[in-house]
């Protein structure tokens, strides 16, 4: 049996993933600032655990017994924040902070954390970190979010080096119908350059669902 570890699971593509693993009475543990809506937390099969990646050091340490009853984990680093949108000179310092702290030490921390659990216990470790085109291509106004992507993807290639036996996939999941994108086309042109193009997208029926996107990565990765 696999355990799924997955970060951001209150909305979005990671809510999507949870409820699709939850109905394939997969083993989850799943971490977010609130519980997801509609789901029974703290099952012998899902447990919740709060955590406010503001915070990064506070991240939830897991039920030994979880990890126990498993063949293998997989870890979906899928919890991030696009904002501030802005331009540089306008960013301030704790916006900065914040960012950083959600986007690259939070997912940091908590990656070396399982990384040393699941070789103490020797079990298999599979990463799916969702990245980005953000973390390769440069979009005025973010500038946060495009360089923490970035830098996160480039920690995973060189865990990848440094422990060869853990899988590691960095996936870019595309356009999605969000919260995040729904925030974007709130913007003005001075805060977002580019708003223009991404209201286009949403008008021309570009953006795929969470559910649809959860369940052609879990599927193209045979992750059950």
């Amino acid at each position: 049996m696999k355990l799924f570890i997955i970060t951001g699971i209150s909305r979005g593509l990671g809510n999507a993933f949870l409820r699709y693993l939850y109905i394939n009475e997969c083993l989850i543990i799943g971490t977010s600032r609130t519980p997801p809506s509609g789901l029974k937390t703290n099952t012998d099969r899902f447990l919740f655990k709060r955590w406010d990646m503001v915070e990064p050091a506070n991240y939830p340490r897991i039920k030994e017994s979880f990890i126990d009853r498993s063949d293998e984990v997989v870890f979906i680093n899928n919890a991030a924040t696009i904002e501030p949108v802005t331009l540089i000179e306008n960013l301030s310092l704790d916006q900065i902070k914040r960012s950083i702290a959600i986007n690259y030490i939070a997912p940091v921390l908590f990656t070396k954390y399982i990384i040393k659990l699941t070789l103490k216990k020797n079990k298999h470790l599979q990463i799916i970190n969702i990245s980005s085109g953000a973390a390769q291509t440069p979009i005025a106004g973010w500038s946060l979010y495009c360089s923490t992507k970035a830098a996160l993807k480039m920690y995973f290639k060189c865990l990848g080096k440094e422990y060869p036996q853990i899988v590691i996939h960095n996936v870019d999941p595309g356009v999605i119908d969000t919260d995040m994108q729904r925030l974007l086309r709130s913007l003005s042109e001075e805060e977002f350059p580019e708003v223009s193009r991404f209201k286009d997208m949403h008008k021309d029926g570009l953006l795929r669902s969470p559910d649809e996107v959860a369940k052609k990565i879990i599927e193209e990765l045979n992750l059950i």
